[in-house]
């Protein structure tokens, strides 16, 4: 396999417990499916970053006119993607077989992002579970008002028991 950047041969290397192709000459690397898979879900190599992690970046990415890339395993087209939709990490994708081309260092920020946001989840949840039951007791404030019995009623039954004694 050729590097679709630069077109230097491609090096099988082990990482994480899968073997993926990587580029000596522009550090550009290219992990399958099942690979990408395998490297996000274990926590072989731990990111110790200083930084907090990155917000959720939607939308796809900006069009690359500069270039065309062809996968190095099959030669199917690729295109650029958000990983995992909300990385703000943009990778190319090849349509056939599910592989992805990552440019140099892509693959560790992909693994920091996600390792970040994992060791941010239990806190953010419950968080979330804070806002959750302040928002329930507050509608059901708003709700008790809302369906209890009114003044007006009661106003309204004393004139008509004053208008019929009369």
């Amino acid at each position: 396999m050729d590097c679709p950047i630069c077109t230097a041969a491609l090096r099988r290397i082990r990482y994480e417990g899968v073997e993926i192709n990587t580029c000596d000459g522009c550090g550009g690397e290219f992990v399958g499916p099942d690979q990408i898979a395998h490297i996000v879900n274990i926590r072989e190599t731990k990111f110790a970053s200083e930084k907090p992690p990155a917000a959720p970046c939607f939308g796809p990415p900006e069009p690359r006119a500069d270039r065309t890339l062809n996968c190095p395993k099959c030669s199917g087209n690729m295109a650029p993607m958000n990983y995992a939709t909300d990385t703000g990490i943009f990778v190319d994708r090849c349509g056939a077989c599910g592989g992805l081309w990552l440019e140099a260092s892509e693959l560790e920020r992909i693994q920091e992002t996600l390792e970040q946001w994992q060791d941010a989840a239990p806190q953010r949840i419950r968080a979330l579970g804070d806002d959750l039951r302040t928002a329930q007791r507050r509608a059901d404030r708003l709700a008790s008002g809302q369906f209890g019995p009114s003044r007006f009623a009661l106003v309204n039954a004393v004139l008509n028991r004053l208008i019929d004694a009369a």
